[in-house]
This record gives structure tokens, C-alpha cells and sequence, in this order.
């Protein structure tokens, strides 16, 4: 699901699910959060890209299906979720998103 590649002094983090429009299953998440944690850590890293494959949306959000049980079971214990850049985990580079999809939601 996440694909996570390095060019040069670039970090690539693409988010790989076009047939669920991005959504983000709980392995999903642990996949993106070691990508973030190796892209902060790595000294030769300058600049992080998220992106998203499939041409209809970079990501919709968590599979419900998936990610509600483990919501469910850790309610009162949030730390077992998975620490994203925005609950969490602290990023210091920058990072760019290269949004695909709907963009003409507000004409």
C-alpha cells in the first residue's frame, strides 16, 4: 500500500490504493509511519512528497471497514495507534503533497 523510495536527498511516500481512492487500512498506517519515521531520521533526506496513485483522489481517509474494530478495541489506550504528522509525530523537514484528483470541488 505505501511505497516509499529515495532520490538523491528526495524521500517519495506514495500511498499506493487507487481502487479504494487512497484509503488507508491499519497496516496502511504502520507503512506510512515507518516511511515518515525513516524520512525524519535519515541526515541525507532534505525534502519529503506524498503522493497518491490513481487519477480520482490522493487519499480519502482510513478504511472503515478495516481501521473501525482496532478503533474500537483501543479506544481508551490511543497510543497504540499509529502516530501520524498529525497526531503525534513530529516532522522538521518539509514535506510537499502532490494532490491528485477532484480539484474543481469549489468553481
Amino acid at each position: 500500500m505505501i511505497e516509499y523510495r529515495k532520490e538523491g536527498n528526495i524521500a517519495v511516500i506514495t500511498i499506493n490504493r487507487p481502487e479504494a481512492r487512497g484509503a488507508l487500512t491499519l497496516k496502511g498506517h504502520h507503512e506510512f509511519e515507518e516511511a515518515l519515521v525513516d524520512f525524519r531520521d535519515d541526515e541525507d533526506l532534505l525534502v519529503g512528497i506524498i503522493t497518491g496513485t490513481g487519477d480520482k483522489a490522493f487519499c480519502s481517509g482510513v478504511d472503515i471497514n478495516d481501521m473501525l474494530p482496532f478503533i474500537k478495541s483501543t479506544a481508551d489506550k490511543p497510543w497504540q495507534q499509529p502516530a501520524t504528522i498529525m497526531r503525534g509525530l513530529d516532522i522538521w523537514k518539509p514535506l510537499i503533497a502532490a494532490l491528485n484528483g477532484l480539484t474543481e470541488v469549489w468553481k
